[in-house]
């Protein structure tokens, strides 16, 4: 688990999320976690980040 580790590492390191949706994106990179999207217009945006808005300039 050391990638996961490092991942939650450095999206903490750019910003501190209060919903949990950094846990969701590394779950979902690990594969244990399948990403959906609530409106398929949003998924080229979100297809990076599994579906999860990590970024300000994804809003």
């Amino acid at each position: 688990m050391q990638v996961a580790g490092s991942i939650r590492k450095a999206t903490l390191a750019l910003h501190k999320s209060k919903g949990g949706l950094d846990d969701a994106f590394v779950r979902r990179r690990l594969g244990q976690e399948s990403a959906g999207y609530l409106y398929h217009a949003v998924a080229p945006i979100l297809r990076e980040t599994y579906g999860v808005i990590l970024y300000q300039e994804q809003v």
